[in-house]
């Protein structure tokens, strides 16, 4: 029996990617948020993989994400709870990996000068209270 060719593509789109454990938080945690403060509700959002959605009978989330897209920094701090646990998680690991990253270019350069450099960690830096990929 042949193969079915089909003519019509199909999308597949990854959805958010949060780039970081610290954006992620469980129930208990959100729930202390939402209570310490009401408007934390405006960035805090149940979280779920599509492995969680339809892998399971009861599909109700196990964690939030902290989610201050599309608010720059100075927004992003008016809530300051879930701004600082930003600050204390992903910003010093992202700051370390845009210092690696930046080592690597060096090392490449010296090593080739038309090497190819990458800029992705330092991007992530740049906006580093944001999820990698809102």
């Amino acid at each position: 029996m042949p193969l079915k060719v089909y003519t019509k593509a199909k999308l597949c789109y990854q959805g958010q990617t949060h780039g970081h454990d610290g954006f992620l938080l469980n129930i208990e945690q959100a729930k202390n948020f939402l209570i310490s403060d009401h408007r934390n509700a405006e960035i805090l959002f149940p979280y779920l993989i599509a492995r969680e959605l339809v892998g399971r009978k009861n599909s109700l989330p196990t964690r939030y994400v902290i989610y201050f897209h599309p608010r720059n920094q100075l927004s992003a701090q008016m809530y300051s709870a879930l701004f600082e646990r930003l600050k204390k998680t992903v910003l010093p690991d992202r700051q370390k990996a845009a210092t690696e990253e930046e080592q690597r270019n060096k090392e490449a350069l010296q090593d080739r000068s038309n090497a190819r450099i990458n800029h992705h960690r330092q991007n992530f830096l740049n906006k580093w209270w944001l999820l990698s990929y809102p």
